[in-house]
């Protein structure tokens, strides 16, 4: 009777540990802590894409958490680039603004803001140190259907030191 009983907890414990393989299968990233964080549209139709969400690519940008920064930095290698995943449920047009720092006399630098096959070109402007931050509207992109989308911004050129620090990036709906 002992064995048969050991038989059936060892079977249903193999059968437990299946289906929780099958399912990380299915969603590897679920619970991964380190895979990209997917930003859901706001009630006002708003994205706000915040450097601590992004994922990152290469070997210098990083994440800088300090309150007067709050932004990716270290951005001296031209091919490091960043991307966020996010979610529309109310497709349209959308104005997009972005939130960046240079310090004076590193400006130049060139980049492209990548979504749903659109690139919004911009050229990062000193604006008086790494941590004087300024928002700009970069132009309008339009995204027609509710989905998954990302949303990479990359250099094109650096001139100075650095890229620039990058806060954030927020797509607003226009009316």
């Amino acid at each position: 009777m002992h064995m048969r009983l050991k038989v059936v907890v060892l079977f249903c414990a193999s059968v437990a540990l299946l289906g929780a393989a099958v399912h990380a299968a299915e969603d590897p990233l679920k619970d991964d802590p380190l895979a990209p964080k997917t930003i859901r549209q706001a009630d006002d139709g708003s994205v706000a894409l915040k450097a601590s969400d992004a994922a990152l690519q290469g070997n210098e940008l990083r994440y800088e958490p300090e309150s007067d920064k709050d932004c990716l930095g270290f951005w001296s290698d031209p091919n490091d680039w960043a991307s966020w995943n996010f979610t529309v449920t109310k497709p349209g047009t959308f104005d997009v603004e972005i939130t960046l720092a240079c310090e004076r006399g590193e400006g130049g630098s060139e980049y492209v803001v990548a979504v749903a096959d659109q690139q919004l070109k911009g050229k990062v402007g000193d604006t008086g140190s790494w941590t004087a931050f300024k928002t700009e509207n970069l132009g309008t992109l339009s995204i027609d259907k509710a989905g998954k989308y990302a949303l990479s911004v990359k250099a094109v050129s650096k001139p100075g030191e650095a890229v620039m620090n990058l806060r954030s990036i927020v797509l607003k709906p226009k009316p």
